[in-house]
């Protein structure tokens, strides 16, 4: 299962680690080849002796600087002191996939010390901290979440949890090999067979899968034309053998953004009370000429303590480990839901709704109004079964390291890993029935 604050946690184990080991064995200086390459990765200064804290670093052992060498010394570390894995297995599969990503090249230009040390008792030391700060990318943090996820045993043993079928029959711009890889790759991770979904929605398609996810359809009219009008992606009939499976006991996992992907999913969304805008939420004091694609408006954060995100099953999960406390979307949109619906993430007074006639073109002309009290996120069962809606999309993919601070790979994204993976366990029914169990 995934632990609470995770990007965080292992980030700062495995990189803590080889700045503590570094330091520790060169006598608290820095080797030369430790500065140019941290020089290379970022422009902060590595932290100095003075910031060392009292707790001495264990004596080690002579090692040679061979790639599995470090990796074994990574997985001493974790099994010394700390509750990252589960399993001395995931510990050494986590050290396997970091050492195959850094190479031996760039584990060596930690200074490939003759001695490496094999235990730490204290992955809290002051100065790995900071070493940590300024080694790690908010990508590489991501990347590092992935393969501890992959490491773990999942919800489900490794491709034996129920199908998602994933939507790509309705222009999607969200695919399984595409830009929601890592989506999928989380899923696969948790177990769930995903496969991709290529034809139009009838019951003979549906009935092969228990949970059906769209993320961002668009009608044809709108592939290279993001304007109004902004018409279904689905057919009536399409809409009604959803609704029909939905209604048996299948889930719905819908995902629809900023126009013009609210216009596309409106029909569906209503269906089943949901009320699209079909708008953009953004900053409630931006300054709407200025944006652009290239200049997005700040996330929208929502958190327990500002009161936007909500208590549910699916933002508490079955224990401390599962609860979310804080996550972040990143300019989508807001709709009205039934009585019936429970909301997970609500606007606040920050946020506010435009309301353009072509996608990211705005002016101070722009339609606008306040997003407050407004959904971004909620669930909602039907006849048997249940629908998860959300109006952002980006939030659950993640960019490269040039768009770093987006999606997943934005350090306000703190709990979105872990708002999916609850999400996918509502739809499935094991976070209500574990829970109780």
């Amino acid at each position: 299962m995934l632990s609470e604050r995770i990007q965080r946690r292992i980030a700062f184990a495995a990189f803590a680690l080889l700045a503590a080991a570094l330091i520790a064995c060169n006598g608290g200086e820095e080797a030369p080849e430790a500065a140019e390459s941290v020089a290379e990765a970022t422009a902060s200064p590595r932290p100095t002796q003075a910031a060392t804290s009292s707790t001495p670093v264990p004596t080690a052992e002579p090692i040679n600087s061979e790639p599995q060498d470090y990796a074994d010394a990574l997985v001493a570390g974790y099994e010394a002191g700390a509750d990252s894995f589960s399993t001395a297995a995931g510990a050494r599969c986590f050290a396997d996939a970091l050492t195959a990503r850094l190479g031996g090249t760039r584990l060596r230009a930690f200074g490939a010390p003759e001695d490496f040390a094999r235990e730490f008792d204290d992955l809290s030391n002051a100065i790995a901290r900071m070493a940590l700060s300024n080694l790690l990318s908010d990508a590489a943090s991501l990347d590092l979440t992935l393969v501890r996820i992959e490491c773990e045993p999942g919800e489900y043993a490794r491709a034996s949890g129920p199908v998602v079928l994933f939507d790509e029959a309705h222009n999607n711009t969200h695919t399984v090999e595409g830009t929601y890889a890592t989506f999928v790759r989380i899923l696969r991770a948790d177990g769930y067979v995903v496969r991709s979904s290529t034809s139009p929605f009838r019951h003979a398609i549906l009935e092969q899968g228990r949970i059906l996810v769209i993320a961002n359809a668009l009608n044809e009219r709108n592939i290279t034309d993001w304007s109004l009008p902004t018409p279904s992606a689905f057919t009536k009939s399409e809409i009604e053998a959803v609704a029909d499976w939905v209604y048996g006991g299948g889930s719905l996992f819908l995902i629809a953004d900023h126009m013009p992907f609210g216009g596309a999913a409106f029909d569906l969304a209503n269906r089943f009370g949901i009320e699209f805008t079909n708008s953009f939420d953004v900053d409630a004091d931006a300054i709407v000429a200025e944006i652009t694609p290239r200049r997005l408006p700040g996330p929208a954060i929502f958190s327990r303590s500002v009161g936007n995100l909500l208590s549910h099953t699916v933002t508490d999960g079955r224990g401390p480990q599962e609860r979310v406390n804080s996550v972040a979307t990143f300019v989508g949109q807001g709709f009205n839901v039934p009585d019936l619906a429970d909301v997970l993430l609500r606007f606040d007074v920050d946020r506010k709704l435009l309301f353009p006639t072509e996608a990211w073109v705005f002016s101070d002309a722009t339609p606008s109004r306040p997003a407050a009290g407004m959904a971004q996120a909620a669930v909602i069962r039907f006849g048997q079964g249940r629908v998860a809606v959300f109006g952002e999309a980006a939030m659950f993919r993640a960019r490269g390291i040039e768009q770093a601070l987006f999606g997943l790979n934005s350090d306000k994204a703190e709990d979105n890993v872990q708002l999916l993976l609850n999400v996918m366990h509502w739809l499935d029914g094991t976070l209500e029935r574990k829970a109780v169990d």
